[in-house]
């Protein structure tokens, strides 16, 4: 059975047995995924026909992707259909019996594994081998591969320990294979931190007990790996331990161990004049991984030096001195921004190399002036990028092409949505006409519900409040709050602005904030309920004071609050909740 098929079932387990209140029909989802996964499974199959075993990590990397993106949608099917059409798919397509499917289900529901398993390596690439006995069978590279997406569906459902017994059981098995059981093992480790980070961010995005419980379970199995493989010789990994771990203490704001983690791992990798010469992919992205860390612990010196020199390491215009040139131009740019040197600011935005060159630095150019209060110079580059792309494309058909899922998680309709936004906030700053304002709202909604960009439809609906309020219509912008903050599929992502307003302008009595941070799905009331939950009762702007290093925060719900202060807030504050509870739960 190919790749696809094999995680159909997978799909299929997981829907049909855990408890996920937003999916409880396999009906309500399955066209989704065999929409969403199609083309995942074409490349994925011929990357590895072209490119060999080694490109296993990339391939897992996929098929996490489509999980993750399934878990994050919010869609009807045409249920009637699907449960019509389920089975005979399964059977005829993927060439899946049904009693075997139920068997295997079954089987894997009642911990059965080796069961499971047997399913697993009768099925994997059912279409391209045939094996005249079974102790040919598991002599093959198939039933390497087999074994490895079985302790990948294993882990899916938290069996951790399973999961190594058949990394082990793929190197046994396969005499062919040039992997180390310390490879298969860093992939595992690769696996869960693709699951790990699309959870972290869920919690950036929304503080909730139950995403801290999800993220915690991750981060458990992550270190249950690290201990399984701590001994083992990493020698020609595909992912390197140290990169692995750095990564892993980064996400969550131990930014001292990441940095330990990742000059361990370069110091390996023969320095020159005690530089850390980034010879490969690997160097390149922990040299760039080293430079956030310092970055986000305010050092911008150590930051752009190490960016700057990993930059000036590779030829220029080739594709890692593009990947570090964007890195390196968005700190700087976020650095001059924050610090109010819009001209620095400027001067770097000009620089953008990959992807859109041109439509790149207007974004980042428009942001700017409008940071800066010059409204007209904003709304003059917000036009000039819509124009663009509008007059190169029919918008309609273009928009169609899927947003980019690379490293810099940009693609042109998130560029001419984001350049709408930009000047919808233009129009809002500077008081026109609401029916026009209206207008470009619609234009923004019509285009996020067509292309399910959820963070940018929510960015709408907080530009048609923002609208309520300039036209003093409260008791509209209060009941859209409302209907945001407590039916919203995606919460806690706020522009800091609509935060603040809700909190000044809202009318709200501050007497009844405990109980709308039980209520209220905000970032900020959120957090609040979640820190007083876990026992942090001394959380206030003064004592926050103290780490963000804020000059003027004590008022913070008046009209003069900074917006970078607000940020620098929820960022302390989301850190002493993760710390605050994982203390509590994790073995460090």
């Amino acid at each position: 059975m190919s790749i696809f098929g094999i995680f159909i079932t997978v799909l299929y387990y997981k829907l049909k047995n855990l408890d996920f209140d937003e999916m409880k029909h396999l009906e309500y989802n399955f066209l989704v995924y065999y929409n969403a996964a199609s083309n995942y499974y074409k490349i994925s199959e011929a990357r590895l026909d072209i490119l060999g075993a080694h490109s296993i990590v990339e391939l897992h990397n996929d098929i996490n992707l489509v999980i993750e993106r399934i878990e994050k949608l919010d869609m009807q099917a045409e249920k009637n259909l699907i449960s019509k059409n389920f089975k005979s798919q399964v059977e005829n397509y993927f060439h899946i019996p049904e009693v075997d499917l139920v068997s295997f289900l079954s089987n894997l529901k009642s911990k059965n594994y080796s069961k499971s398993v047997e399913f697993v390596h009768k099925y994997i690439d059912f279409n391209l081998i045939k094996f005249n006995d079974k102790t040919e069978y598991f002599k093959s590279d198939a039933a390497r591969r087999g074994s490895f997406y079985c302790a990948m569906l294993y882990q899916r459902f938290g069996y951790i320990d399973q999961a190594h017994v058949q990394i082990r059981e793929s190197m046994y098995n396969s005499q062919s294979s040039n992997f180390s059981e310390f490879d298969h093992t860093c992939m595992l480790i690769n696996m869960l931190m693709v699951r790990t980070t699309y959870l972290f961010e869920q919690l950036n995005s929304c503080i909730s007990e139950r995403n801290i419980i999800e993220l915690t379970k991750s981060l458990n199995q992550i270190i249950r790996l690290f201990s399984l493989c701590a001994n083992d010789e990493p020698i020609n990994c595909n992912l390197n331990y140290h990169i692995t771990e750095g990564f892993f203490w980064q996400i969550f704001g131990l930014s001292c161990l990441s940095k330990i983690c990742f000059e361990s791992f370069l110091s390996t990798q023969c320095p020159i004049n005690n530089e850390y010469w980034p010879s490969n992919k690997n160097n390149c992205l922990s040299l760039c991984y080293l430079s956030n860390v310092y970055f986000e612990q305010g050092d911008y010196d150590a930051s752009n030096h190490i960016i700057e020199k990993t930059c000036q390491s590779f030829p220029k215009l080739s594709e890692y001195h593009k990947i570090v040139a964007f890195y390196r131009n968005n700190y700087l740019c976020t650095q001059y921004i924050h610090r109010r040197q819009f001209t620095e600011a400027e001067n770097v935005a000009t620089q953008f190399l990959y992807p859109f060159n041109a439509f790149m630095s207007k974004l980042r150019l428009c942001e700017i002036e409008l940071k800066s209060g010059n409204y007209k110079q904003s709304l003059k580059l917000a036009d000039k990028i819509i124009d663009e792309i509008e007059k190169n494309q029919q918008i309609d058909s273009y928009m169609l092409k899927k947003p980019s899922q690379n490293y810099l998680h940009f693609s042109f309709p998130e560029i001419y949505l984001n350049a709408l936004i930009l000047k919808i906030k233009v129009l809002l700053y500077t008081n026109q006409d609401e029916e026009k304002i209206m207008h470009f709202i619609d234009i923004l909604i019509k285009y996020c519900i067509s292309f399910k960009l959820e963070k940018l439809f929510l960015a709408a609906k907080i530009l048609t409040i923002e609208l309520y309020i300039m036209i003093e219509n409260y008791e509209l912008a209060s009941r859209m709050i409302e209907g945001i903050l407590i039916n919203s599929f995606i919460v806690g992502n706020l522009s800091q602005k609509a935060k603040i307003m809700y909190l000044r302008n809202i009318q709200c009595d501050v007497s009844l904030s405990l109980k709308y941070y039980e209520k209220l799905e905000s970032e900020y009331g959120q957090m609040m309920a979640i820190a007083l939950k876990f026992g942090i009762y001394n959380i206030t702007p003064t004592t926050i004071n103290i780490h963000t290093r804020s000059v003027n925060f004590s008022n913070f719900y008046g009209a003069g609050t900074d917006i970078v202060e607000y940020e620098s807030f929820m960022v302390t504050l989301k850190k002493m909740i993760l710390e605050n509870f994982l203390r509590r739960r994790l073995p460090f």
